[in-house]
């Protein structure tokens, strides 16, 4: 026959004020505890001072591949001969927008030449040639 689950009954569990008290601290022991606790709030502060500057070294490199990125493309886009219309603003707009974000991640200010609120520059209609 299975066993029965049984509740214990709420009645006969001891609360606090029934429990007796406990013997006095000793001394050296509430310090050791107390020094125990300041060593394992050290290391946690230490732990997320380190993974800050993890994540920020994080993002300043994805910033610098960004930067980098949009140099080849305008790098790229120089050395041919035939360029479509407007492509060669867009990759210059790509690039003075990621070496504004990159200049402002670094100095905490967003350079003086960066347009903050200026959408990029929208290209020339191709003119019609008969």
């Amino acid at each position: 026959m299975p066993k029965r689950k049984r509740r214990r009954d709420v009645t006969t569990t001891p609360t606090a004020e029934a429990q007796p008290t406990s013997a006095p601290v000793d001394p050296a022991v509430a310090l050791f505890a107390q020094r125990h606790q300041e060593d394992l709030d050290r290391q946690k502060a230490e732990q997320r001072a380190a993974a800050e500057r993890r994540k920020r070294e994080a993002e300043h490199q994805r910033l610098i591949a960004e930067k980098d990125g949009a140099v080849a493309k305008v790098k790229e886009l120089r050395r041919r001969d035939r360029v479509p219309p407007g492509a060669a603003a867009e990759a210059d707009a790509a690039y003075k927008a990621a070496l504004a974000a990159l200049i402002e991640f670094e100095t905490g200010a967003p350079p003086p030449w960066a347009a903050t609120d200026a959408p990029p520059p929208e290209p020339d209609p191709e003119p019609d040639v008969p």
